[in-house]
């Protein structure tokens, strides 16, 4: 029977499951987890888990010379470009549009997103730092910022997202 490794949150009992698990040596064991279809990320909030491995449906003993516990915490992969139009600007791709503090709003996709949480994104382009108003949390792997008015020149500007509670 296939081996799976399980990741249970300490906080929220959210279980994140490995998609492959492999015996490697020994004493070492190596568990993949996420899929690599955009829309199949794990639903999970950001917490200490708890590692648990399964055989067969059966729980396995098995000691670790570490606390057994991981912290899997939230990150964002991709933002959409609201006006859909890209130009290159220092040899990357970026998104060419607006920041006219209106309701108009990025959206961001990634994992482990805390629904009670509150985030607002920053806007940053040199020593020129706008926070969005907060940010709309509409599951575990999206939310929906805010573009601040932006009062500075246009430029390559660096879009960072930020917990206020942390």
């Amino acid at each position: 029977a296939p081996l799976v490794c399980d990741l249970v949150g300490t906080l929220t009992g959210d279980v994140i499951s490995s998609v492959f698990a492999s015996v490697t040596s020994l004493n070492t064991m190596a568990c993949t987890f996420g899929d690599p279809s955009y829309f199949a990320r794990p639903s999970y909030t950001q917490q200490p888990f708890t590692v648990k491995i399964r055989q067969g449906g059966d729980l396995l003993a098995w000691e670790t010379s570490s606390s057994g516990e991981v912290t899997v915490r939230r990150a964002w992969e991709v933002a959409d470009c609201p006006s859909r139009k890209l130009v290159e600007v220092e040899t990357d791709l970026v998104c060419d549009t607006p920041a006219t503090g209106s309701s108009a709003g990025i959206f961001l996709r990634g994992f482990g997103l805390n629904l009670s949480a509150t985030y607002t994104c920053r806007f940053t382009q040199g020593v020129h730092v706008e926070d969005g108003l907060t940010a709309y949390v509409t599951s575990h792997t999206m939310l929906i910022c805010s573009f601040p008015i932006w009062r500075h020149g246009s430029g390559k500007t660096v879009l960072s997202l930020v917990d206020v509670e942390t």
